[in-house]
């Protein structure tokens, strides 16, 4: 595992631990892991049964040439045996290759990270003292039982077992403590107070909301007739090959009649259409996505029923197409148009959609300054709603006050703001308004709001004093994700991880005999 350091190795017997239960609470505050040590076979045996233990040591890696080693009863193994537990319960099917894999990965990760953090608080010279661990595993290590230390549990672990509960024990504080002393840095009493600023000062306002999937019909068909061309449709066979070579001798076959479209679609195309290459029908504006060119689907939509074009070259590979029925001119009142302009729209052509609620929101804006904003909404048909109070709370990281709406059980309402937290705008907007004040049309993702600023107030010292509290929380947590990124893009990180698992799985085709085991964590 990692190099640690650790200036006071301890020579205390289980005896002198025992004598210090008096002097503690003895809560059960720690996780407890028995790894149960079988004799297994890899093949055939549920995943959760052929990770507990595993004798040998395997290398899956190193950082900062530290191995990230898998042994019996060390942090690696109880992080197999913990995962498949965890995927298990989660509805996870445990006897598969593939999720032993995943198992076994995910915990080679965990414990990669956990080596990387320790080479960093080796190299920052931390250390955890003798007393320190002995309190630990009084209090929450691998012998407490029913929340009370047993002198019997520790005297019936192996002596080697011992060991590897002691050094998890000084890991786990060394990590705690590094996490402790990087958290401190970024939380001094200015940060905390700048924090707690954020959220004292809370508005609530009334929402008008514009979502794009709402497009009205006059604006679909005015679009639909005005680009006609994209929404004719034809019903369609194909053969897709890769091999230009292969892709001329089919096309041979077609044009002597030695095999039919439906034959060679089923010997030759990649699409394995059992139904003969059928693909039913296209639309011009969804098959143009295939092609680089126009001219190509033009050259499939000029078919007659029967009809195949010769070899065309499409981005997926090499394609013969059929027509099965002839070409259908769309209709703009019918709903089946109507809803394939709305998906073009919404897919390729998000702009217009944009475009057009930015200038209806703008026209509602005006509307809401001159008359009031629920009249302007009433006249205009434009739903609205009311938040909760709420402070500039960026990414809702203040958990005790998020944007939310007034009624938290309002779907819709809630969807509109879904996104805002995550969108700079949103906040500068709103802050900057005067009371009775409305906004600018602000876009967020695929609705657009505008905002009557309703009401200002300073938040309770009770919430103010527990979103301060929760600052070196949410700093340990943003620590360490960027820590994780770090040390997965880092070069000091040796992943060899395909090469370990081989190994892996040899070795737990060996039997491996002897009592239980138990890992702190």
């Amino acid at each position: 595992m990692a190099k640690t350091r650790n200036r006071n190795p301890s020579k205390r017997p289980h005896a002198a631990i025992a004598a210090q239960r008096s002097n503690h609470p003895l809560l059960y505050v720690g996780s407890l892991i028995v790894l149960v040590i079988i004799t297994v076979t890899f093949i055939g045996t549920p995943a959760i049964g052929r990770f507990a233990g595993g004798g040998a040591g395997t290398v899956f890696g190193t950082y900062d040439e530290i191995a990230i080693e898998h042994r019996r009863g060390n942090y690696f193994d109880s992080q197999i045996l913990q995962i498949s537990q965890q995927r298990r319960n989660s509805g996870f099917r445990q006897d598969t290759e593939t999720e032993a894999r995943t198992v076994v990965r995910q915990a080679f990760q965990r414990a990669a990270y956990r080596v990387a953090v320790l080479a960093e608080a080796s190299s920052a010279s931390l250390a955890v003292s003798t007393e320190r661990i002995d309190g630990e595993l009084i209090r929450s290590g691998p012998y407490v039982v029913g929340g009370v230390f047993s002198e019997e549990r520790y005297n019936a672990t192996p002596a080697s077992q011992r060991k590897v509960n002691r050094q998890l024990v000084q890991e786990q504080l060394l990590e705690r403590q590094y996490f402790s002393d990087l958290t401190s840095v970024h939380t001094s009493s200015h940060a905390v107070d700048f924090f707690r600023d954020m959220a004292a000062v809370e508005r609530r306002f009334r929402v008008a909301a514009f979502s794009f999937a709402e497009l009205p019909q006059a604006e679909l068909q005015r679009f639909g007739e005005d680009n006609a061309a994209l929404f004719r449709r034809i019903k369609l066979s194909r053969i897709l090959m890769r091999d230009g070579d292969e892709a001329e001798d089919v096309l041979r076959r077609l044009q002597d009649g030695s095999a039919t479209f439906e034959e060679l679609a089923r010997l030759f195309s990649i699409d394995d259409l059992a139904s003969g290459g059928e693909v039913g029908w296209r639309y011009f504006y969804d098959l143009e996505r295939d092609f680089d060119g126009a001219d190509a689907v033009e050259a499939v939509f000029a078919l007659a029923p029967g009809e195949h074009t010769e070899v065309l070259t499409s981005r997926f590979g090499e394609v013969i197409y059929r027509a099965d029925a002839a070409l259908v001119a769309p209709e703009f009142e019918s709903e089946e148009a109507l809803a394939a302009v709305q998906d073009y729209l919404q897919r390729y052509e998000r702009g217009f959609v944009e475009d057009y609620y930015t200038a209806r929101a703008a026209d509602f804006r005006q509307s809401a300054q001159a008359a009031g904003f629920s009249e302007a909404a009433e006249a205009l048909g434009v739903a609205t709603f009311e938040t909760g109070f709420f402070p500039i709370n960026f990414q809702n990281l203040i958990a005790v006050s998020r944007v939310r709406a007034e009624e938290g059980d309002d779907p819709a309402a809630n969807a509109s703001l879904q996104s805002a937290p995550f969108h700079e705008e949103f906040f500068e907007r709103a802050f900057t308004l005067a009371p009775g004040a409305v906004s600018q049309p602000i876009v967020l993702g695929d609705r657009i709001l505008v905002l009557e600023m309703l009401e200002e107030r300073r938040a309770e010292e009770a919430t103010l004093d527990r979103a301060a509290s929760y600052y070196p929380f949410l700093v340990t947590g943003s620590l360490d994700r960027a820590i994780n990124a770090q040390v997965f893009s880092s070069d000091r990180l040796v992943d060899n991880f395909e090469e370990g698992y081989l190994k892996f799985l040899r070795v737990l085709n060996t039997p491996v005999q002897g009592p239980p085991t138990q890992a702190a964590f």
